[in-house]
């Protein structure tokens, strides 16, 4: 039956109350998880199956914890972003967007010393809120435009670092260390972090992860295992790669 024709249909039976997603099969369930047992340390690994018609590069979870006292607790777990590995590594690899029929290993969640008080006996995953390649989403829209918005600052950070390289790549293409980034950057003083009053805390966790591919990059020139001129193509590369993914992936496809 058509769409259009099962719209009408529906509209004759009253089910028009239903939102069209749940008649089309549309949900966030067709995420599906393999919860592993929880592991001493409270690490809760697994498996997330995509079932789902188009890849998926972020999701949202919800998670039971069942008590062997016959209690239970629900707690919401995420966001798992793979946004960051979409289009630099080769399919199958493991990372990047999760493909349609791919079946990948994950650490659902890890669960605090309060939730393992009691003896857990089982964990029930279920995805909460979705979101594909295309940008489109299903799901909680709460969680989700809260997902696109962190991805929004995730954006304005990349493109930060892009401006930098670009204004001092041909310092760093002659001498000196990739790391000296840092400084010239000034992302360490408090003028950076007060231009972002609303995020301060992501402008210091990219400041740490650029410094250590930074200092990676110069470990791999004093070692010989690359040159200066391949590094600085391969930092070009990423920013660029980086930048062009969050562009692409910043805002909700509704």
């Amino acid at each position: 039956m058509k769409r259009e024709t099962l719209k009408r249909f529906c509209a004759q039976v009253a089910c028009m109350l239903l939102p069209w997603s749940a008649l089309a099969g549309d949900s966030p369930g067709c995420l599906r998880f393999e919860p592993q047992p929880v592991a001493k340390d409270g690490r809760l690994d697994g498996a997330a199956v995509n079932a789902c018609a188009k890849a998926v590069t972020a999701f949202n979870i919800e998670l039971k914890i069942r008590y062997a006292d016959g209690t239970s607790s629900v707690v919401r777990g995420g966001p798992r972003d793979f946004l960051p590995s979409v289009g630099l590594a080769p399919p199958g690899s493991g990372t990047g967007a999760l493909a349609p029929g791919e079946r990948r290993p994950v650490t659902l969640a890890t669960l605090q010393p309060s939730q393992m008080q009691q003896e857990v006996i089982g964990t029930t995953v279920t995805a909460r809120s979705i979101i594909f390649i295309d940008a489109s989403a299903l799901g909680d829209e709460q969680e989700i435009a809260f997902l696109f918005k962190d991805r929004r600052e995730s954006l304005r950070e990349w493109t930060f670092w892009k401006q930098i390289f670009a204004n001092y790549k041909d310092r760093i293409s002659s001498n000196g260390p990739l790391a000296s980034l840092i400084e010239l950057s000034g992302v360490r003083t408090p003028q950076r972090s007060l231009a972002y009053p609303h995020s301060p805390l992501r402008v210091e966790e990219m400041a740490d992860m650029m410094q250590a591919e930074f200092e990676w990059l110069d470990k791999a020139i004093e070692s010989g295992s690359m040159s200066r001129v391949e590094a600085v193509q391969w930092l070009e590369r990423y920013l660029t790669a980086m930048v062009t993914n969050y562009q692409k992936q910043s805002e909700w496809t509704r």
